[in-house]
């Protein structure tokens, strides 16, 4: 094996120190499936590239003459699931369906958390409308599931008939650090909530993401020169008469 080669290699391990530093000082494949990246209404500064706006969604509850069938779905990048049990809407005739429309809002539009707390990714309201008469529906014969993914382990989910003021759900533990879930009986607006533990303003995640790179620059500037010139010295002293 040539030195060349000796070099090339070095400095693709080079290379993947640096962004394992750059990046949280985590080796980059530590994990074969890292969860996905969470879809953004407004996302913060840090996670503004790439991101992809989540969209509003409808699901679908067979109504019938005793009320509904069970039922349940999702939005479509899976960050919002309900789940609706045998009877959740009573009887409304001649309606066949109610449609619950599951819409990401940005939670910075509605009122803030209590103290203490933050919001953990994106509202979502819940409209409810049986069809085909399109009457809205006010209340819930029995209360429904709803599993809400967040980009940090959340503390609580709230929720809020016009978004003015908040109370708690009743909640259920899930397994799953990434979704927390609760139950509604009626429609309004869902948000996850956490404490700010942890969570660097703007101006701090910018002086962070300097320091990062720094860091990851100085790494490879100081074993790029020293996996060039060690080698040269090597074959130098080598060459050198006995």
């Amino acid at each position: 094996m040539t030195h060349g080669r000796v070099r090339s290699g070095a400095l693709l391990a080079l290379v993947y120190i640096a962004l394992a530093i750059a990046y949280n000082s985590r080796p980059l494949f530590d994990g074969f499936a890292p969860p996905p990246p969470y879809n953004w209404v407004n996302p913060p500064r840090e996670f503004r590239s790439g991101n992809v706006a989540p969209k509003p969604a409808a699901v679908d509850v067979a109504l019938g003459p005793g009320g509904s069938a069970v039922g349940g779905g999702s939005t479509g990048d899976g960050q919002v699931i309900v789940s609706f049990a045998a009877g959740a809407f009573a009887a409304r005739p001649p309606d066949t369906k109610v449609v619950v429309q599951i819409t990401p809002v940005d939670p910075a539009t509605l009122a803030a958390p209590p103290a203490g707390l933050l919001a953990d990714g994106n509202a979502y309201r819940l409209d409810i409308a049986s069809e085909p008469s399109k009457a809205a529906v006010a209340t819930l014969a029995a209360p429904a599931d709803i599993f809400v993914v967040v980009p940090e382990p959340a503390q609580t989910l709230l929720f809020s008939p016009d978004g003015k003021a908040w109370e708690s759900l009743p909640f259920r533990p899930v397994p799953d650090p990434t979704q927390i879930a609760g139950a509604f009986n009626r429609p309004g607006y869902v948000l996850a909530v956490a404490p700010p533990v942890g969570r660097p303003s703007e101006s701090t995640a910018a002086s962070d993401d300097a320091a990062r790179a720094f860091k990851a620059l100085s790494a490879i500037g100081a074993l790029a020169l020293v996996l060039w010139f060690v080698p040269v010295g090597v074959r130098r002293v080598r060459r050198r008469p006995s």
